[in-house]
């Protein structure tokens, strides 16, 4: 805070729903190494226009084929937005009851592609600018 004060630095502007300021990309890997991804949310409002690929993505998830994702298979999908980390057990449940509509602890292709379009138009026209 003092820095700011001091410093006075000039505020970057940039639209609703875009993920970072132009240029922090470049910035957080020049200054602290650290190349920034999207999450899992960023992702599926990006894919929501292309019903095939987010359906090929879930049938690669759904390895058991029973045409639901059970915690196991959302941990690997969350997983690709963690640097392969696992995430904890609460953010997968936290996952899953942001995209489990009918409560039955599990999320279908539907509730996969309707999150996908909601999460689209809650970022507008500005998710197909990433």
């Amino acid at each position: 805070m003092h820095q700011i004060d001091e410093q006075k630095p000039q505020v970057v502007k940039y639209p609703f729903g875009m993920r970072v300021p132009p240029g922090f990309d470049e910035w957080s890997i020049a200054q602290a190494g650290i190349a920034q991804q999207q999450n899992w949310q960023d992702f599926l409002a990006t894919h929501a226009d292309s019903c095939e690929a987010l359906a090929a993505l879930f049938d690669k998830l759904d390895v058991n084929g029973n045409g639901f994702l059970t915690p196991s298979e959302v941990l690997e999908l969350a997983k690709q937005f963690y640097d392969g980390r696992e995430p904890t057990e609460k953010k997968i449940n936290q996952i899953i009851s942001m995209m489990d509509h009918d409560g039955d602890g599990q999320v279908s292709r539907d509730e996969l592609l309707r999150n996908a379009g909601c999460l689209q138009n809650a970022f507008g026209q500005a998710a197909n600018s990433f």
